[in-house]
């Protein structure tokens, strides 16, 4: 029996250090403004701001949007990156004149109207050498792409755009829906740090659709998803990067030179704790004559620290090449590092062209491709997974290969060969931690099969992906997850189906004493992994993604009636129908009954996972 789960997670020592320094550090001089809810009252704090030597915070109203409706500057940028204006905001001025600028959103948005006749602009400039902390805000709307310049001066960073030496820092805030000719959603030219943040659903019609960050820049238990570009449609980082228990999904390259859809890094690069996945560049129909390819993520490393890619999982990505991990040189002598990573479910679209030559050396791998082109980088892999990629899973011939590594169809140097049943790999999902992981199904062959508990260069690792401790066996798994004794989320292997016609609200409060109503309705469980692996199902808990406004719920039957679940909790499902034995085996299903109390009768938001263990 495996040691159950012991929660500890942590991050690692100095960048951790930076990270609550950069998020906490305030003069005790600092300024106070409070901002009611109304743009006249944000444009003039910032404007004090901007005039004070002193630190500024600027206290938002809570939960309000300031509109903005016209361009409030164009301030020429001085720098000679062709930037200037429409700013929707007073640009944030240099911190050696007006002192550092912190803006507490307090749930409040910004953004740019939508309404018909309002003229192009950009939310935010930081102007060179200024500094800016935002927390808890959202900034939406930016629009650059003014039809009578054909795309021209105005086009980089619709919701911030960043000068050189400056230093900005997001703090659980969104960027998103922001539209540019590049850059739709951040163009970073000095340090930037991302926690706790989303950047979402922007656009660069050229490139650069969520985030350019051409400074050294930390993203940490951060997202950058759904965003759209024609190339590096999520994340361009050409500085040093640092990505720690953070998502960059869904994003597309669309066009005819559709590229890096996912991130393209170059520097020192150090990703650790991290899922990219789901991200796609559009197909071509000659994808030889163009330059495209790439849909997960392009590493092109520096010389001197190795970089690093350790706990991540890299999966279901999809390109015309390259479609997993692809790393490359521009003549730089480098070595790249990836330390129990899981590449699995790439796919290439250029499988469909297997008469044309490779592009730039290139074969169709759609796992791990180094290939015989880039000479210069070395990769060692080590105690990690590269499966089920389509066509195949390898072009790495400057790979070495430590510990134990495996791979499904023999393709990649030095791994061990084995078979998609032996690896016994879930589907991508919610296992617990900040990130979604493959978990390692009972009888996996990779269970406890690491030859020790280290990176390449000897350094320990004490957690898998989620920050599960290593090992919870004799040894620690191969790849990102760790298997161990704790509740997984089951989705994947159960269908959850509201049964039609109960939904309605009770005429009873019984154990919703002190709420306005009772919503009862009721859903079938049913173990559906007979249609993939069949796999009997234990302890079965319903956990709570999303419950607005303020409710709470119970299941019938519980054995803790009286005791209420929200956000982030969960419940153990009761024993009864085919689950009264405490095992849910294939095909078998039990009806639920769920019990919502409601703060008042208003419509509401309810999402749950399934949570268990599988034998």
């Amino acid at each position: 029996m495996k040691k159950g789960r012991r929660n500890c997670i942590s991050l690692a020592g100095a960048v951790a250090s930076a990270i609550a320094l950069s998020a906490t550090s305030l003069a005790v001089s600092a300024e106070v403004i409070n901002v009611p809810c109304n743009v006249s009252k944000i444009v003039n704090a910032i404007n004090t701001a901007n005039n004070s030597p002193e630190d500024s915070v600027l206290e938002l109203a809570t939960s309000c949007t300031y509109t903005l409706t016209d361009v409030n500057n164009t301030l020429v940028d001085p720098s000679g990156l062709g930037v200037d204006g429409p700013n929707g905001l007073p640009a944030i001025l240099r911190s050696s004149t007006s002192g550092k600028l912190t803006i507490n959103g307090h749930g409040s948005t910004i953004a740019r109207s939508s309404a018909d006749g309002i003229p192009p602009f950009r939310i935010l400039f930081l102007a060179r050498e200024s500094d800016l902390t935002m927390r808890d805000l959202t900034l939406e709307g930016g629009y650059l792409l003014d039809p009578e310049a054909a795309g021209g001066v105005y086009e980089d960073g619709a919701g911030v755009f960043t000068d050189e030496n400056t230093h900005l820092t997001l703090q659980r805030c969104a960027v998103r829906n922001n539209d540019a000719y590049t850059s739709g959603g951040i163009a970073s030219h000095g340090t930037l740090a991302l926690l706790d943040s989303k950047i979402e659903n922007n656009s660069g019609r050229n490139a650069n659709g969520g985030l350019r960050a051409d400074g050294s820049i930390l993203i940490s238990n951060s997202s950058i998803s759904h965003n759209r570009a024609g190339a590096d449609a999520g994340l361009f980082a050409g500085g040093d990067v640092y990505i720690t228990k953070s998502q960059i999904v869904g994003n597309m390259a669309l066009g005819p030179y559709a590229s890096y859809a996912g991130a393209e890094l170059i520097g020192t690069i150090k990703i650790e704790d991290s899922t990219i996945a789901g991200n796609t560049a559009e197909e071509q129909e000659d994808p030889v004559r163009c330059y495209c390819g790439i849909g997960g993520v392009g590493i092109n490393p520096s010389s001197g620290s190795p970089s690093s890619i350790t706990n991540t999982t890299i999966s279901g990505n999809s390109a015309p090449l390259a479609a997993g991990l692809l790393i490359v040189d521009n003549g730089d002598v480098a070595t790249v590092t990836l330390n129990n990573v899981t590449i699995v479910g790439n796919k290439n679209t250029l499988a469909k062209y297997p008469t044309q030559p490779p592009y730039l050396g290139v074969s169709t791998a759609a796992g791990l491709v180094t290939g015989n082109y880039f000479t210069n980088v070395t990769v060692i892999t080590k105690n990690s997974i590269v499966a089920m990629n389509t066509p195949s899973n390898c072009d790495a011939t400057q790979t070495g290969s430590l510990g134990v590594n495996l791979d499904s169809d023999g393709s990649c140097p030095g791994f061990a060969h084995t078979t998609v049943e032996a690896l016994r790999l879930a589907p991508l999902a919610n296992n617990g931690g900040p990130t979604e992981t493959h978990s390692l199904l009972p009888g996996s062959i990779a269970i406890d099969a690491a030859a020790d508990c280290t990176t390449v260069d000897g350094k320990a690792i004490t957690t898998d992906q989620r920050g599960v401790i290593r090992p919870q066996g004799k040894a620690c798994d191969v790849g990102a997850f760790e298997r161990g004794d704790e509740l997984y989320v089951v989705n994947n292997l159960v269908s959850f189906n509201v049964v039609p016609g109960t939904a309605k609200l009770a005429n009873d409060l019984v154990g919703c004493s002190g709420f306005a109503k009772k919503y009862r309705f009721s859903a079938l469980l049913t173990n559906s992994s007979y249609t993939s692996t069949p796999t009997t199902l234990t302890n079965l808990a319903m956990q709570v993604r999303k419950l607005s406004g303020g409710n709470k719920l119970f299941l019938d039957g519980s054995a803790t009636l009286g005791t209420l679940y929200g956000e982030g909790e969960h419940t153990a499902l009761p024993l009864a129908g085919g689950y009264a034995d405490g095992q849910l085996a294939p095909r078998e299903n039990e009806t639920v009954g769920v019990n919502v109390c409601l703060a008042k009768v208003a419509p509401f938001q309810l999402l749950v996972d399934v949570l268990g263990k599988t034998q």
